[in-house]
């Protein structure tokens, strides 16, 4: 009998407050963040892609997707929030992104 390692990849949404933080959540009335989510298995794409052919792709126009769920037209009168949301990767998705570093000198 042969045994496999198996990971099993999994995530957890966390909230935190958006820097600089200039609300007092000690204040009469404030609202708290929302307690962390429970560990899911992580998705096969990121938002805004699909698994299709091997291989996560990004949607058409005007489609969306959670990166579990195959890309769908947006309602009427609705448009995607478009833009690189990496939440994992193994490769980095070939559209022509240059990626550089800066030091804070701005060199």
């Amino acid at each position: 009998m042969e045994l496999y390692n198996h990971f099993i990849l999994q995530t957890q949404i966390v909230y935190e407050w958006v820097e600089p933080k200039i609300c007092l959540e000690t204040e009469e009335g404030a609202v708290n963040k929302p307690p962390k989510g429970e560990f899911m298995e992580c998705p096969p794409c990121n938002p805004g892609t699909e698994y299709k052919d091997g291989s996560c792709k990004p949607c058409g126009v005007l489609e969306y997707s959670d990166g579990v769920t195959p890309c769908t037209k947006c309602p009427p009168l609705t448009q995607p929030n478009t833009g690189y949301h990496l939440v994992q990767w193994y490769s980095w998705p070939d559209s022509g992104l240059h990626i550089t570093c800066i030091s804070p000198e701005g060199t």
